[in-house]
């Protein structure tokens, strides 16, 4: 039904498209990947427009992953992505039960954070249950499409322990469903079954996987007061993770 496919999207999916597109397009005008400081070791001599020093892995403090959970809910991005996708659900009229006017608008902020709050949360519990690091990591290596392919497939991938070595990211796999069945069968109208669910799911790990690339890319192509604007907006990785060795 028109009704049922325009709500398959949750509440953060059409944003990290957004973003995603911009760093398909702009990526390929990146000559070199910006060099990164390692402030531990300081003072450390490089050269720009040579070579990128890689960090060793530096596990997160529980502080910082709450930091992160934090910022999945509540950072200027996620509120304005949450404002800007109830708008074009009161637009499209989705779910058709639900009201029109500030009502209904209310009604989709609300079901939409509900969802985003879903997903985060179990994204959260999962990675504090099995001890994993679920953060981004940008690649170290060069060239658009090993860069690409990093970003891909590190949708798939956490860390654990202190050497931070890599295994099957289950929190990133499974949170983007949780928040789908959540409101699925929580407060939507009934004929939104399992299906929908799944459906929405799968959109959301999509919208993880640009999300990925433009955390990958976007920081080559911001510069100055543009980056630090990224930053402040938690468009990167909310602890200053700065790539993978």
């Amino acid at each position: 039904m028109k009704g049922e496919s325009a709500l398959l999207r949750p509440a953060f999916c059409f944003p990290s498209y957004l973003l995603l597109a911009l760093g398909a397009i702009l990526s390929g005008r990146v000559v070199a990947q910006t060099a990164q400081h390692n402030a531990a070791a300081g003072g450390v001599q490089h050269d720009d427009t040579q070579k990128q020093i890689v960090q060793p892995y530096k596990q997160p403090t529980q502080k910082q992953r709450f930091h992160t959970f934090e910022g999945q809910m509540v950072s200027p991005y996620a509120l304005g992505s949450l404002a800007f996708v109830s708008g074009l659900h009161q637009a499209e009229r989705n779910p058709k039960e639900w009201q029109e006017g500030m009502a209904g608008f209310g009604e989709r902020v609300a079901s939409n954070f509900g969802t985003s709050m879903a997903n985060a949360s179990a994204r959260y519990l999962l990675s504090e249950a099995l001890q994993e690091d679920t953060l981004y990591y940008p690649c170290h290596c060069k060239g658009f499409w090993r860069r690409l392919s990093h970003a891909v497939f590190s949708t798939a991938i956490a860390r654990r322990g202190p050497d931070g070595h890599k295994v099957l990211g289950i929190p990133q796999l499974v949170s983007p469903y949780a928040g789908p069945f959540t409101s699925v069968y929580g407060w939507y109208p009934h004929h939104y079954g399992w299906e929908a669910a799944f459906r929405m799911g799968n959109h959301g790990l999509l919208s993880a996987v640009g999300t990925n690339i433009s955390i990958e890319f976007l920081p080559s192509i911001l510069r100055g007061r543009a980056r630090r604007w990224a930053e402040r907006l938690h468009l990167g990785n909310p602890v200053g993770a700065q790539g993978t060795p």
